[in-house]
């Protein structure tokens, strides 16, 4: 659990004012970045789940009509789309704060491709362009799986109207080392370090974002 001046959502009330940017250092700040753009993404799934509701009550009118057929395949498509959905908000309802926040290995691409899909809910994620370089090809990180894929929100929630490029790879020290090329002012790295400190993360040089690998001593380390 985070201490009472790196406070988690239970501070919502202390948020930063309007003009705070997401790289600003102040644990307020950092949480005001993280709600928006978890809030963004929420906001596109209960619209995504009212398209579907809407759509189920319309195939209840087929049923009605005598088109069974018809609405038994409108159904069955509709069921598949309800599943995914409902994944998708126990992802982005993950606490990154509590019991969820206990590091473990995971595999970054898995992360990543999870939070490229909820950010597509949000608003200005609807036609975001996100590419990956090396992602695929690191070794698991040792972190929280619900902090991370909040800190890729919050990043891509950054880029605003831009494509993101995230690339990864494994630095020197044999941390996983994750980078975009938003430059390193306004491109959330320091709100993802905020969620991901427990993990032991934290921001290296070119605003890369160092994370523990699975096995490593430094990894070992941050669980202590």
């Amino acid at each position: 659990m985070r201490s009472a001046d790196a406070a988690g959502p239970a501070a919502a009330g202390d948020l930063a004012p309007d003009d705070a940017t997401p790289d600003d250092a102040t644990p307020a700040a950092a949480l005001r970045a993280w709600v928006v753009a978890r809030d963004a993404v929420l906001r596109g799934l209960v619209h995504a789940l009212s398209n579907r509701v809407g759509t189920v009550v319309a195939a209840g009118g087929m049923l009605e009509a005598g088109s069974a057929e018809v609405a038994g395949r409108v159904l069955s498509g509709e069921a598949e789309r309800l599943e995914l959905l409902l994944e998708h908000f126990r992802l982005v309802t993950a606490d990154p704060f509590g019991d969820e926040a206990e590091p473990e290995p995971v595999v970054l691409v898995d992360v990543v491709s999870d939070a490229v899909a909820l950010h597509a809910y949000a608003a200005d994620g609807r036609d975001r362009v996100v590419t990956t370089v090396g992602v695929d090809a690191v070794p698991p990180a040792l972190v929280s799986r619900a902090g991370l894929l909040h800190a890729m929100l919050v990043v891509f929630a950054a880029a605003g109207e831009r494509a993101v490029a995230l690339r990864a790879d494994v630095g020197e020290s044999g941390v996983v080392q994750l980078r975009t090329d938003l430059g390193a002012a306004g491109s959330g790295m320091r709100v993802a370090a905020w969620l991901l400190a427990a993990s032991g993360v934290r921001v290296g040089a070119g605003d890369a974002l160092l994370l523990p690998a699975f096995g490593t001593p430094h990894a070992r380390g941050a669980r202590s």
